[in-house]
């Protein structure tokens, strides 16, 4: 079952038609056809927290941040976000890269190579292996992380979403690997870069992120974590 927010995106028109509209309305040159090429993309069968509705919450979380942008640079953020999963495959750790191949492939074809410097350094950010090198590295990678300080209900849907998304791993296999990952990200001094994200949601995804832990090592049952 997927989670609710990716139902609600997935299944409404209107939702998919706003979006289908602002992409055509901003990006002229490449047209409905690569917007109807992205969301096939985004609608993969494997895919249930990385959909249609990752982007558009996204895009929303970036917008909301109180940054004076150039029109480029938002220009050049906004494709980032639109194609930086537009490649996702859990087995794999170059989807970020083959991503940034894509949008490099569309935008030449577009005629929009010109800003293609600015865009793929910006997918590869949400690799979140490196350190932002930007203020607006930092802006995209935080935005792009923004899920892990929502409310509690919505963080479990989102947690409960990854674990589809990684279901050919066993029960056993998944507990160990995702809890190594947020034992160690937990360990950072701040979970977010700047302080616009720290002071929104950084008290809440070092308690969201606590109690999945306190849940992958077994000191909490399933049916008192996850309410799906």
């Amino acid at each position: 079952m997927k989670a609710e927010e990716d139902a609600k995106i997935s299944s409404c028109p209107i939702q998919l038609l706003f979006l289908r509209s602002r992409w055509i309305n901003e990006y002229p040159a490449l047209g409905a056809k690569r917007f109807e090429e992205l969301a096939s993309y985004y609608s993969e069968p494997h895919r249930y927290y990385h959909t249609l509705w990752h982007i558009a919450d996204f895009l929303n979380e970036f917008e909301e941040v109180p940054l004076v942008l150039k029109p480029r640079e938002r220009k050049a953020a906004c494709l980032a976000v639109w194609y930086h999963d537009a490649v996702y495959n859990p087995t794999k750790n170059d989807n970020e890269e083959q991503s940034a191949l894509i949008a490099e492939s569309h935008l030449t074809q577009a005629g929009m190579s010109d800003i293609i410097g600015e865009v793929l350094p910006l997918i590869i950010a949400t690799k979140h292996i490196h350190l932002p090198e930007n203020e607006l590295e930092d802006m995209i990678v935080d935005a792009d992380l923004s899920i892990l300080g929502r409310d509690n209900d919505k963080y479990r849907h989102y947690a409960h979403a990854i674990r589809q998304e990684y279901s050919m791993y066993s029960e056993k296999d998944y507990r160990s690997g995702r809890a190594t990952f947020m034992a160690k990200f937990l360990k950072r001094k701040n979970l977010f870069h700047t302080t616009y994200f720290q002071g929104k949601y950084e008290t809440m995804a070092r308690k969201n992120l606590t109690e999945e832990l306190d849940f992958l090592r077994g000191k909490r049952p399933l049916k008192e974590y996850c309410p799906l």
